[in-house]
């Protein structure tokens, strides 16, 4: 029987917690519904125009050496420094075809 009392005191305990992360995770939602959306809706109308202008050139360009660097990765570890004669002589393909 001695268990048992134990036990009720425990779950008391237990729910003193409950309603703290209850809390919590309720003011992380408020604080995101009021505070993080409206200005992450903000940020972007201001953001997305002018964006495009200087750094999104520059992010498309690092995301496509991201990408491509990513592809080519197992033929450079299959050829070394030799790879780049392929990247070369296809550059020098896309001009010539391009003039």
């Amino acid at each position: 029987m001695d268990h048992k009392s134990n036990y009720s005191y425990k779950e008391n305990y237990i729910w003193k917690y409950v309603v703290a992360v209850f809390l919590l995770v309720g003011g992380i939602i408020a604080l995101v519904k009021w505070a993080i959306i409206p200005n992450a809706l903000v940020f972007i109308n201001w953001f997305v125009p002018n964006f495009w202008s200087f750094f999104g050139y520059i992010l498309i360009i690092w995301f496509m050496f991201k990408v491509l660097s990513f592809f080519w990765s197992p033929v450079y570890s299959l050829l070394g420094k030799w790879s780049y004669l392929i990247l070369i002589a296809t550059a020098i393909y896309i001009i010539m075809q391009i003039n």
